[in-house]
């Protein structure tokens, strides 16, 4: 395998947070986007925790 096929198998799914109840819930790209506890269906993705700096010009 090569490193950059290696990378993308490691993480399969994404962390959303439910705008009803709070869950954290680990969606892949085929699912359904549903809160998997209480069945809402809007969600949101998780920020980061990497700094981002940006320079003005």
């Amino acid at each position: 395998m090569k490193d950059t096929e290696r990378k993308f198998k490691q993480k399969t799914y994404l962390e959303y947070v439910c705008g009803k109840c709070g869950a954290t819930n680990e969606i892949s790209i085929k699912d359904n986007i549903i809160c998997n506890i209480c069945h809402f269906n809007i969600l949101f993705k998780k920020r980061s925790i990497r700094v981002k700096k940006i320079q003005a010009v």
